[in-house]
């Protein structure tokens, strides 16, 4: 008789702050997926809620599951993942895909996203850093439909291999809670650089620097849009009228953008140049030397263009055009 192949494993990393109200919805979709061998790890951080009671019953009754308990205290959104991640590079599995607390992840999510890592990195010693993230669907609180592709909704798109690190540089077009990689792109990541707004962009930049950043155009998963979402989805002129003085407030902490991209180009030329790939040194280099030339605000935008480091969308373009008239 022919032996049966072992499934394919990974593990699944998800951070969690008052999560309690869709938190078992979303563990339920990733203990569902098809044709796959998938581990949780779990760390909260610092809930009020239900949240840890129901980490620690699921923990009980699977032991496929895991908390992570740190005593480290609350880190944010971004920290919470890195915390995640950082133990997870301690561990021994090969893969690992991102989770929210609060959305819904399709059946085929997990295997789609394993075979399209492992068929790209190839195998042995050698193999490729790799990411992939793949297009959303949107829906409201109770499940309801919203729309049926998040990147469209935000006009933002994956953009082929030679495009990415330059609009990576100024926009970040990766969705975190659809992103799965190998351990020797999460081995080059980390530690997250402090520059990086979030864990996602400084993801998909070392991706883009050091190895693939693949894509799946089908919305593997389903982003719940509620009022107590970390990082939600709607454009500029929605959150300007729902929302105008949190909104400014936002903008305003762009005002730092071009600072950042200069320190996110040092750190990416530094921090593995063994791996950098020749076309991206090139651009890096590039940027770090008009950032720290002596022409105005306006002229280094047009000199960036030049190069193809631009933003996508309209929100972006508005957060873009501000740093450079009143950046710093």
């Amino acid at each position: 008789m022919k032996p049966v192949a072992a499934r394919p494993s990974a593990l699944v990393l998800m951070p969690t702050f008052n999560g309690e109200a869709f938190l078992r919805e979303q563990i339920d979709s990733i203990l569902a997926q098809e044709d796959v061998d998938l581990y949780l790890l779990a760390r909260d951080d610092g809930s009020s809620d239900a949240t840890p009671a129901l980490l620690a019953e699921l923990a009980a009754s699977n032991d496929r599951f895991t908390l992570l308990c740190d005593q480290r205290g609350r880190l944010g959104y971004a920290g919470n993942f890195a915390a995640l991640l950082d133990a997870a590079l301690l561990g021994e599995h090969r893969l690992f895909l991102l989770s929210d607390q609060d959305d819904l992840w399709q059946r085929s999510r997990a295997k789609r996203q394993i075979a399209l890592l492992e068929s790209t990195a190839g195998s042995g010693e050698n193999r490729t850093p790799c990411m992939c993230h793949s297009d959303l669907s949107l829906i409201d609180g109770e499940g309801h439909a919203i729309s049926a592709s998040f990147l469209s909704a935000m006009q933002i798109r994956h953009e082929a291999p030679a495009r990415q690190l330059p609009t990576l540089l100024s926009q970040n077009f990766v969705t975190g809670c659809t992103v799965a990689m190998n351990r020797e792109l999460l081995a080059l990541a980390l530690p997250f650089s402090a520059n990086a707004r979030n864990h996602d962009h400084w993801l998909a930049l070392c991706a883009a620097c050091y190895g693939m950043l693949l894509f799946d155009p089908l919305p593997l998963v389903a982003y719940r849009q509620h009022k107590h979402n970390a990082i939600g989805a709607s454009g500029i002129v929605q959150k300007l009228l729902r929302h105008p003085v949190k909104t400014l407030g936002r903008a305003l902490e762009h005002l730092d953008d071009t600072r950042r991209m200069a320190l996110i180009a040092n750190e990416l030329l530094s921090r593995n140049p063994a791996c950098l790939k020749d076309d991206a040194k090139r651009l890096l280099q590039s940027v770090v030397e008009i950032l720290s030339s002596g022409r105005s605000g306006i002229q280094k935008k047009r000199a960036l263009q030049k190069i193809g480091v631009e933003p996508q969308n309209t929100q972006r373009r508005f957060y873009w055009m501000l740093s450079w008239i009143l950046g710093r």
